[in-house]
């Protein structure tokens, strides 16, 4: 109910949206239970247009993660499944995560907090796992 998309402007800038208004899980009149989501009316366009914005994967994987961390880093692997390994600069990987810079700032706190977590929790709950070494340390490691 709380996830909010960021989405680009072409000035640089980007204009928030919040995906969903209300949830309703209830029983029918046969007492079978069923979910009932209204999506914001500016999000729809969103939602329905997944050509080049979007990628898919099942539900019950997220589902079962307890972090936004976690999810977070389930979103992005799963958007480089197929390539299978990436190098990226701890700070890009603390934006995409949507860490604060301020937010654990010493490697061994990001590592066990973020990264272990998120690894532990993928290996245990969805259909992928990843591995990570460090490389460069200091200002710009990777």
């Amino acid at each position: 109910m709380q996830k909010i998309v960021n989405i680009p402007l072409e000035s640089g800038g980007f204009r928030q949206i919040v995906l969903f208004d209300e949830l309703r899980v209830d029983k029918d009149s046969s007492g079978e239970w069923y979910v009932e989501i209204s999506a914001s009316q500016k999000a729809l366009p969103l939602m329905f247009d997944f050509k080049d914005r979007y990628f898919k994967y099942a539900l019950w994987n997220a589902l079962r993660l307890k972090s936004a961390n976690q999810i977070r880093m389930y979103e992005i692997l799963k958007q480089y499944e197929t390539i299978g390994k990436r190098e990226i600069k701890v700070s890009d990987l603390r934006e995409l995560l949507g860490i604060a810079p301020n937010e654990y700032p010493r490697w061994n706190n990001f590592k066990a907090k973020v990264l272990d977590s998120c690894q532990q929790a993928l290996k245990d709950t969805t259909d992928i796992c990843f591995t990570y070494e460090r490389g460069k340390t200091g200002t710009g490691g990777k």
